[in-house]
């Protein structure tokens, strides 16, 4: 037996945008969640690294967290992993989304001041990090 279950506690990257897909018109949103992981080197400096999560979410589940996340809201996140390949310009490209089942928004930056996600850096590491232009691949 096997089972495919992602589950991640991050950062909104920017202000989300609900749309409607089909002719249905179900409620869809994606999340660009990234989440911050350290390591010490062997001078003792602490080298943060980020990684990124595209997250779908789907119907009820995706107007509720509409409504209720913006950038740099922390949220948690239950789901299934999938991978899909798709051919553009010619081109092979691979990519790796979570499915969301559960989203619950953990809090939000903006009105608590604080990082809710326990991280060695300060608020001034945190925010040197971010201002870094980084290649998103999704």
């Amino acid at each position: 037996m096997s089972t495919n279950m992602a589950f991640i506690v991050g950062v909104v990257h920017s202000d989300p945008e609900l749309k409607q897909i089909g002719q249905a018109k179900y409620p869809f949103l994606r999340l660009s969640i990234y989440t911050i992981d350290s390591q010490e080197n062997l001078a003792g400096q602490v080298i943060p690294e980020a990684d990124w999560h595209s997250v779908n979410l789907y119907g009820d589940l995706a107007v509720k967290i509409f409504e209720q996340v913006q950038k740099d809201s922390t949220v948690s996140i239950v789901g299934t992993l999938k991978n899909r390949n798709f051919e553009s310009g010619g081109r092979w490209y691979h990519s790796s989304e979570i499915r969301a089942e559960q989203a619950e928004v953990v809090s939000n930056r903006k009105n608590s001041g604080a990082f809710s996600i326990e991280s060695p850096l300060s608020e001034e590491q945190m925010n040197e990090l971010l201002s870094n232009d980084f290649d998103i691949p999704f």
